[in-house]
């Protein structure tokens, strides 16, 4: 069983009942900025020049979901500990927890 390792929780601002990860948004068709979903549970993997979102009750299999910065690729995830850096040599959840909260947590 994968070792998963909480490193912060992520800066978030919500609507409508989504809530935001401040800075980033999530691209395919067009963007998303509100995307995570209460009870949700997200995986981002490193794939290419990007990094791959999946999970999640709106997520459609064959469609390819980003998390970047404007559009750009995504070097760091905003979080109350400030930045952290992404290794693409690792796995990442990111995963309510109550109370309006968001953990990323590294897996492995």
């Amino acid at each position: 069983m994968p070792t998963i390792t909480r490193l912060a929780t992520v800066e978030t601002t919500v609507q409508a009942g989504r809530a935001a990860v401040v800075s980033l948004r999530l691209d395919n068709d067009g963007f998303h900025t509100y995307w995570l979903v209460p009870g949700d549970t997200y995986r981002l993997r490193f794939v290419g020049f990007h990094w791959q979102v999946t999970g999640g009750s709106w997520f459609a299999a064959g469609h390819s979901y980003r998390l970047t910065r404007a559009g750009m690729p995504l070097v760091s995830v905003p979080t109350d500990r400030g930045e952290v850096v992404l290794l693409p040599s690792h796995e990442y959840l990111i995963h309510h927890v109550g109370e309006g909260d968001w953990w990323l947590s590294r897996c492995g």
